[in-house]
Protein backbone atom coordinates (compact mmCIF):
# COMPACT_ATOMS: atom_id res chain seq x y z
CA UNK A 1 0.00 0.00 0.00
CA UNK A 2 2.98 3.02 0.95
CA UNK A 3 4.74 1.66 -2.26
CA UNK A 4 1.56 2.27 -4.16
CA UNK A 5 1.19 5.91 -2.62
CA UNK A 6 4.57 6.46 -2.92
CA UNK A 7 4.12 6.09 -6.86
CA UNK A 8 0.77 7.76 -6.86
CA UNK A 9 2.93 11.03 -5.47
CA UNK A 10 5.67 11.00 -8.05
CA UNK A 11 3.26 10.32 -10.01
CA UNK A 12 1.66 13.88 -9.57
CA UNK A 13 4.18 15.92 -9.07
CA UNK A 14 5.59 14.73 -12.86
CA UNK A 15 2.07 15.65 -14.27
CA UNK A 16 2.18 19.44 -11.94
CA UNK A 17 6.00 19.64 -13.02
CA UNK A 18 5.18 19.43 -16.84
CA UNK A 19 1.92 21.12 -16.84
CA UNK A 20 4.12 24.07 -15.29
CA UNK A 21 6.30 24.02 -18.47
CA UNK A 22 3.98 23.97 -20.62
CA UNK A 23 2.13 26.51 -18.77
CA UNK A 24 1.93 30.35 -20.97
CA UNK A 25 4.74 32.46 -19.67
CA UNK A 26 4.22 35.99 -19.16
CA UNK A 27 6.15 38.66 -20.65
CA UNK A 28 9.77 38.77 -18.96
CA UNK A 29 7.92 36.84 -15.97
CA UNK A 30 6.57 39.95 -14.26
CA UNK A 31 4.87 38.86 -12.02
CA UNK A 32 7.68 37.57 -10.18
CA UNK A 33 10.65 39.86 -11.72
CA UNK A 34 10.71 43.56 -10.14
CA UNK A 35 12.16 46.09 -12.57
CA UNK A 36 15.98 46.97 -12.74
CA UNK A 37 16.57 49.63 -11.05
CA UNK A 38 18.88 51.06 -14.20
CA UNK A 39 15.78 50.60 -16.37
CA UNK A 40 13.09 53.54 -16.74
CA UNK A 41 9.59 52.96 -15.51
CA UNK A 42 7.87 54.03 -18.95
CA UNK A 43 10.99 51.28 -20.90
CA UNK A 44 9.79 48.43 -18.62
CA UNK A 45 6.18 48.92 -19.37
CA UNK A 46 7.13 48.78 -22.73
CA UNK A 47 9.22 45.73 -22.61
CA UNK A 48 5.94 43.90 -20.51
CA UNK A 49 3.38 44.66 -23.40
CA UNK A 50 6.41 43.82 -26.31
CA UNK A 51 6.87 39.91 -28.05
CA UNK A 52 10.29 38.13 -27.18
CA UNK A 53 11.18 39.28 -30.88
CA UNK A 54 10.73 43.31 -30.90
CA UNK A 55 12.63 45.92 -31.44
CA UNK A 56 12.56 48.50 -28.44
CA UNK A 57 14.22 51.85 -29.57
CA UNK A 58 16.74 52.51 -26.37
CA UNK A 59 19.00 55.49 -25.19
CA UNK A 60 21.68 53.94 -22.80
CA UNK A 61 23.80 56.15 -20.78
CA UNK A 62 27.33 54.84 -20.59
CA UNK A 63 29.67 55.68 -17.36
CA UNK A 64 32.40 57.86 -19.19
CA UNK A 65 34.77 60.21 -18.48
CA UNK A 66 33.69 62.22 -14.66
CA UNK A 67 34.43 65.60 -14.09
CA UNK A 68 37.34 65.46 -11.56
CA UNK A 69 38.73 62.93 -13.98
CA UNK A 70 38.45 64.94 -17.30
CA UNK A 71 39.90 67.93 -15.48
CA UNK A 72 43.35 65.93 -14.26
CA UNK A 73 43.61 64.83 -18.25
CA UNK A 74 43.26 69.07 -19.02
CA UNK A 75 45.60 69.92 -16.59
CA UNK A 76 48.10 67.43 -17.95
CA UNK A 77 48.10 67.63 -21.59
CA UNK A 78 47.98 72.23 -21.09
CA UNK A 79 49.18 72.71 -17.70
CA UNK A 80 46.38 75.30 -17.63
CA UNK A 81 44.54 74.73 -13.83
CA UNK A 82 41.12 73.78 -14.31
CA UNK A 83 40.36 75.44 -10.28
CA UNK A 84 41.98 78.57 -12.24
CA UNK A 85 38.99 78.81 -14.65
CA UNK A 86 36.14 77.68 -12.53
CA UNK A 87 36.54 80.49 -9.73
CA UNK A 88 36.34 84.19 -11.36
CA UNK A 89 38.29 85.64 -8.56
CA UNK A 90 41.05 83.40 -8.68
CA UNK A 91 40.68 84.30 -12.83
CA UNK A 92 40.89 87.34 -11.87
CA UNK A 93 44.18 87.17 -10.23
CA UNK A 94 46.00 84.60 -11.74
CA UNK A 95 45.15 85.54 -15.20
CA UNK A 96 43.09 88.72 -16.13
CA UNK A 97 44.68 90.89 -13.89
CA UNK A 98 48.37 89.57 -15.64
CA UNK A 99 46.86 90.20 -18.95
CA UNK A 100 45.98 93.82 -18.40
CA UNK A 101 48.81 94.52 -16.81
CA UNK A 102 50.82 93.02 -19.29
CA UNK A 103 49.25 94.53 -22.48
CA UNK A 104 49.36 98.39 -20.46
CA UNK A 105 53.01 98.22 -20.26
CA UNK A 106 53.56 96.94 -23.74
CA UNK A 107 50.50 98.73 -25.89
CA UNK A 108 49.77 101.36 -23.30
CA UNK A 109 46.05 100.07 -24.03
CA UNK A 110 44.81 101.70 -20.28
CA UNK A 111 46.96 104.96 -20.33
CA UNK A 112 44.45 108.18 -20.56
CA UNK A 113 46.52 108.50 -23.82
CA UNK A 114 45.30 105.61 -25.44
CA UNK A 115 42.26 106.19 -24.90
CA UNK A 116 39.86 106.18 -27.78
CA UNK A 117 42.61 105.40 -29.45
CA UNK A 118 41.76 103.81 -32.73
CA UNK A 119 45.51 103.32 -34.11
CA UNK A 120 46.49 99.52 -34.84
CA UNK A 121 49.05 97.94 -32.96
CA UNK A 122 52.56 98.59 -34.57
CA UNK A 123 55.14 95.50 -35.04
CA UNK A 124 57.39 97.16 -32.22
CA UNK A 125 54.20 97.12 -29.62
CA UNK A 126 53.27 93.62 -31.13
CA UNK A 127 56.51 91.92 -30.24
CA UNK A 128 56.97 93.83 -27.05
CA UNK A 129 53.64 92.05 -25.78
CA UNK A 130 54.78 88.76 -27.26
CA UNK A 131 57.88 88.95 -24.90
CA UNK A 132 55.50 89.83 -21.88
CA UNK A 133 53.23 86.89 -22.53
CA UNK A 134 55.82 84.34 -22.49
CA UNK A 135 56.45 84.42 -19.23
CA UNK A 136 53.81 82.52 -16.09
CA UNK A 137 51.19 83.23 -18.88
CA UNK A 138 52.40 81.12 -21.31
CA UNK A 139 50.77 78.16 -20.01
CA UNK A 140 47.23 79.86 -20.61
CA UNK A 141 47.92 81.19 -24.06
CA UNK A 142 49.86 78.59 -25.09
CA UNK A 143 52.58 79.80 -28.04
CA UNK A 144 52.81 83.31 -27.60
CA UNK A 145 53.69 84.20 -31.51
CA UNK A 146 49.82 82.52 -32.66
CA UNK A 147 47.99 84.95 -30.49
CA UNK A 148 49.95 88.08 -31.17
CA UNK A 149 49.96 87.56 -34.56
CA UNK A 150 45.99 87.44 -34.34
CA UNK A 151 45.86 91.02 -32.57
CA UNK A 152 47.53 92.69 -36.02
CA UNK A 153 45.46 95.29 -37.34
CA UNK A 154 43.42 95.76 -34.26
CA UNK A 155 42.74 98.59 -31.61
CA UNK A 156 45.04 98.84 -29.00
CA UNK A 157 42.17 99.02 -26.45
CA UNK A 158 40.47 95.64 -27.48
CA UNK A 159 43.85 93.63 -26.96
CA UNK A 160 43.42 92.69 -23.16
CA UNK A 161 40.01 91.64 -23.36
CA UNK A 162 40.25 89.76 -26.27
CA UNK A 163 43.25 88.06 -25.12
CA UNK A 164 40.94 86.80 -22.09
CA UNK A 165 38.44 85.73 -24.61
CA UNK A 166 41.28 83.49 -26.68
CA UNK A 167 42.35 81.90 -23.01
CA UNK A 168 38.68 80.89 -21.79
CA UNK A 169 37.91 79.25 -25.68
CA UNK A 170 41.37 77.66 -25.26
CA UNK A 171 40.65 75.99 -22.24
CA UNK A 172 36.39 75.22 -23.31
CA UNK A 173 38.03 73.81 -26.36
CA UNK A 174 40.96 71.45 -24.89
CA UNK A 175 38.36 70.15 -22.16
CA UNK A 176 35.75 69.48 -25.42
CA UNK A 177 38.53 67.57 -27.34
CA UNK A 178 39.26 65.27 -23.98
CA UNK A 179 35.41 64.94 -23.13
CA UNK A 180 35.05 63.46 -26.86
CA UNK A 181 38.22 61.55 -27.33
CA UNK A 182 37.20 59.78 -24.35
CA UNK A 183 33.77 59.45 -24.59
CA UNK A 184 34.32 58.32 -28.27
CA UNK A 185 36.13 55.36 -26.94
CA UNK A 186 33.78 54.17 -24.14
CA UNK A 187 30.95 54.42 -26.40
CA UNK A 188 32.90 53.12 -29.35
CA UNK A 189 34.37 50.17 -26.60
CA UNK A 190 30.82 49.20 -25.39
CA UNK A 191 29.09 48.90 -29.02
CA UNK A 192 31.81 46.44 -30.18
CA UNK A 193 31.92 44.24 -27.33
CA UNK A 194 28.08 44.26 -26.39
CA UNK A 195 25.92 45.70 -29.05
CA UNK A 196 27.20 44.50 -32.48
CA UNK A 197 27.89 41.08 -30.63
CA UNK A 198 24.57 40.60 -29.75
CA UNK A 199 23.34 41.70 -33.67
CA UNK A 200 21.72 45.35 -32.19
CA UNK A 201 20.90 48.42 -34.28
CA UNK A 202 22.91 51.58 -33.64
CA UNK A 203 20.95 53.91 -34.58
CA UNK A 204 23.60 56.86 -33.07
CA UNK A 205 26.48 56.61 -30.82
CA UNK A 206 27.80 59.95 -28.77
CA UNK A 207 31.04 61.72 -29.27
CA UNK A 208 30.72 64.56 -26.79
CA UNK A 209 28.32 62.59 -24.61
CA UNK A 210 28.80 58.84 -23.31
CA UNK A 211 25.24 57.25 -24.50
CA UNK A 212 23.55 55.36 -27.25
CA UNK A 213 20.78 55.26 -29.37
CA UNK A 214 20.22 51.51 -30.11
CA UNK A 215 16.82 49.14 -31.25
CA UNK A 216 17.37 46.03 -28.78
CA UNK A 217 15.52 43.29 -27.80
CA UNK A 218 13.88 42.87 -24.27
CA UNK A 219 16.59 39.72 -23.35
CA UNK A 220 19.23 42.23 -24.94
CA UNK A 221 18.25 45.15 -22.65
CA UNK A 222 17.84 43.58 -19.18
CA UNK A 223 21.31 42.32 -19.94
CA UNK A 224 22.81 46.24 -20.64
CA UNK A 225 21.34 46.85 -17.14
CA UNK A 226 23.14 43.97 -15.61
CA UNK A 227 26.35 46.00 -17.17
CA UNK A 228 28.49 47.67 -14.88
CA UNK A 229 29.30 50.21 -17.16
CA UNK A 230 25.80 51.24 -17.85
CA UNK A 231 24.28 54.04 -16.02
CA UNK A 232 20.49 54.26 -16.99
CA UNK A 233 18.30 52.73 -19.40
CA UNK A 234 15.29 54.58 -21.09
CA UNK A 235 13.28 54.34 -23.70
CA UNK A 236 13.46 56.24 -27.22
CA UNK A 237 9.94 56.99 -27.37
CA UNK A 238 9.49 56.94 -31.38
CA UNK A 239 6.52 58.92 -31.72
CA UNK A 240 7.65 61.61 -29.39
CA UNK A 241 7.61 65.63 -30.82
CA UNK A 242 9.15 68.03 -29.91
CA UNK A 243 6.73 71.00 -29.52
CA UNK A 244 8.07 74.89 -29.46
CA UNK A 245 6.08 77.11 -26.57
CA UNK A 246 6.72 80.85 -25.84
CA UNK A 247 4.08 81.40 -23.41
CA UNK A 248 5.79 83.72 -21.01
CA UNK A 249 8.03 86.52 -22.05
CA UNK A 250 9.31 88.81 -19.02
CA UNK A 251 8.97 92.29 -19.63
CA UNK A 252 12.40 93.43 -17.67
CA UNK A 253 15.20 91.15 -17.58
CA UNK A 254 17.87 93.89 -16.90
CA UNK A 255 19.54 94.37 -19.95
CA UNK A 256 18.37 97.79 -21.17
CA UNK A 257 21.08 100.17 -22.30
CA UNK A 258 20.46 102.64 -19.11
CA UNK A 259 20.53 101.27 -16.08
CA UNK A 260 20.90 97.40 -17.13
CA UNK A 261 23.55 95.76 -18.43
CA UNK A 262 23.91 96.86 -21.48
CA UNK A 263 24.48 100.06 -20.11
CA UNK A 264 27.52 102.23 -18.95
CA UNK A 265 27.45 101.18 -14.69
CA UNK A 266 28.92 97.78 -15.84
CA UNK A 267 32.39 96.26 -17.87
CA UNK A 268 34.12 99.12 -17.51
CA UNK A 269 31.46 101.42 -18.94
CA UNK A 270 31.17 99.12 -22.06
CA UNK A 271 28.23 97.28 -21.14
CA UNK A 272 28.04 93.33 -21.75
CA UNK A 273 26.77 93.08 -25.12
CA UNK A 274 28.29 89.60 -25.55
CA UNK A 275 31.10 90.39 -27.68
CA UNK A 276 33.08 87.21 -27.58
CA UNK A 277 30.74 84.73 -26.49
CA UNK A 278 28.88 81.77 -28.59
CA UNK A 279 25.52 80.87 -28.21
CA UNK A 280 23.91 77.42 -29.23
CA UNK A 281 20.15 76.94 -30.39
CA UNK A 282 18.42 73.47 -30.53
CA UNK A 283 14.52 73.98 -31.91
CA UNK A 284 12.23 71.74 -32.35
CA UNK A 285 10.71 73.23 -36.00
CA UNK A 286 13.10 75.14 -38.35
CA UNK A 287 16.21 78.33 -37.73
CA UNK A 288 16.31 81.74 -37.93
CA UNK A 289 15.47 83.72 -41.07
CA UNK A 290 18.20 84.46 -42.16
CA UNK A 291 16.70 87.51 -44.09
CA UNK A 292 15.43 89.45 -41.35
CA UNK A 293 16.98 92.45 -39.98
CA UNK A 294 17.47 91.65 -36.61
CA UNK A 295 19.77 89.42 -37.46
CA UNK A 296 23.80 90.39 -39.07
CA UNK A 297 24.57 87.30 -41.00
CA UNK A 298 28.31 87.45 -39.99
CA UNK A 299 27.16 86.55 -36.21
CA UNK A 300 24.71 84.07 -37.14
CA UNK A 301 25.58 80.18 -38.15
CA UNK A 302 22.81 77.67 -39.29
CA UNK A 303 24.26 74.57 -38.18
CA UNK A 304 23.83 71.21 -39.70
CA UNK A 305 21.91 67.94 -38.18
CA UNK A 306 22.68 64.94 -40.63
CA UNK A 307 19.69 64.92 -42.80
CA UNK A 308 17.26 67.63 -40.94
CA UNK A 309 15.00 69.55 -42.80
CA UNK A 310 16.64 73.13 -41.86
CA UNK A 311 13.71 75.55 -42.85
CA UNK A 312 12.78 78.63 -41.45
CA UNK A 313 10.25 79.22 -38.94
CA UNK A 314 9.25 82.47 -36.67
CA UNK A 315 9.19 80.67 -33.23
CA UNK A 316 13.22 80.12 -33.87
CA UNK A 317 13.58 83.33 -35.20
CA UNK A 318 12.04 85.24 -32.17
CA UNK A 319 13.86 83.31 -29.54
CA UNK A 320 17.29 84.14 -31.33
CA UNK A 321 16.00 87.93 -31.75
CA UNK A 322 15.20 88.24 -27.94
CA UNK A 323 18.85 86.59 -27.46
CA UNK A 324 20.61 88.46 -30.10
CA UNK A 325 19.43 90.45 -32.13
CA UNK A 326 20.24 93.57 -33.97
CA UNK A 327 19.10 97.04 -32.86
CA UNK A 328 15.28 97.42 -35.08
CA UNK A 329 12.61 99.87 -34.54
CA UNK A 330 9.28 98.97 -35.06
CA UNK A 331 6.00 101.22 -33.79
CA UNK A 332 7.91 103.85 -32.49
CA UNK A 333 9.85 102.00 -30.43
CA UNK A 334 13.21 100.07 -30.14
CA UNK A 335 14.31 96.84 -29.80
CA UNK A 336 17.68 94.91 -29.35
CA UNK A 337 18.71 91.52 -27.95
CA UNK A 338 20.29 90.76 -24.70
CA UNK A 339 23.68 90.28 -26.14
CA UNK A 340 23.20 91.80 -29.45
CA UNK A 341 26.90 91.26 -30.29
CA UNK A 342 27.25 87.38 -29.28
CA UNK A 343 27.76 84.72 -31.96
CA UNK A 344 24.76 82.12 -32.50
CA UNK A 345 25.04 78.71 -33.57
CA UNK A 346 21.56 77.13 -34.35
CA UNK A 347 19.77 74.04 -35.90
CA UNK A 348 16.86 71.78 -36.03
CA UNK A 349 15.89 68.80 -33.90
CA UNK A 350 12.28 68.08 -33.89
CA UNK A 351 12.54 64.27 -32.13
CA UNK A 352 14.15 62.75 -29.39
CA UNK A 353 17.31 61.43 -32.00
CA UNK A 354 17.82 64.46 -33.77
CA UNK A 355 18.07 66.39 -30.66
CA UNK A 356 20.82 64.22 -29.41
CA UNK A 357 22.57 64.58 -32.87
CA UNK A 358 21.95 68.31 -32.81
CA UNK A 359 23.91 68.79 -29.34
CA UNK A 360 26.73 67.17 -30.85
CA UNK A 361 26.30 69.40 -34.01
CA UNK A 362 26.46 72.47 -32.10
Amino acid sequence: MKKHSKLYLILVLIVFLSLAAFAPQTALGEAEMERPAKIDAALWDVMCAADEDEWIPLYIKLDGIDENELFEKVKQKTGMDPAVFLDEALFEKEVASKIRKAAEETVGMESEQMAGNAERLTDASLASLQTALSGDLKTFIGDPEELTEKLRGREPALVADYIIIEIRNRFQYEKGMIQREVNTSVNQAFVDEHVKARANTVNCAGSYFSALFIDAKKADILYYAQREEVANIFYADPSFQAVPTLSYISSQVGVDSTSGTKSMNFNDGEGFKGNGIKIGILEAEGVIDSASPHFDASRMKIVPNGNVSLTTDTHASLVTAIATGERVGYNASVYTGVVPEAEVYITRAPDDSTFFSGLQAL
